[in-house]
């Protein structure tokens, strides 16, 4: 959200972005929390100055599918997460927290395959 309460347009906010580059900061910043009971992902937005989370119980979770994203000049290794009612979450090994949160899986959730580097 901008200073008046409202959703900057396509061109304000990709101009926010592009501005934001050049000048050395990142556009949008997240990280990665857990504990016994869940994880939570929490993003900031630079140019909306939008704050969000993401809190999922381990419970809550029924499928976890690993995949490489191809960013042409470099790959990403990303982890969506789906929730029994259907919905979904990704994350990517550039949040920091990411390999804690990898490496804690097989201890939050029964039949996770231990994850070697």
């Amino acid at each position: 959200m901008n200073e008046q309460g409202n959703r900057p347009n396509l061109l304000q906010s990709t101009w926010h972005r592009f501005a934001a580059h050049l000048a050395g900061r990142r556009v949008q910043t997240h990280r990665l929390s857990f504990d016994h009971d869940g994880f939570t992902v929490h993003r900031r937005r630079a140019d909306w100055n939008d704050v969000s989370t993401v809190t999922t119980e381990w419970s809550q979770v029924a499928e976890v599918t690993a995949f490489k994203r191809d960013l042409w000049t470099i790959d990403l290794i990303c982890i969506a997460f789906t929730w029994v009612d259907g919905r979904a979450h990704e994350i990517h090994e550039e949040i920091p927290g990411f390999h804690h949160l990898l490496a804690s899986l097989p201890e939050h959730l029964k039949g996770f395959p231990s994850v070697d580097r």
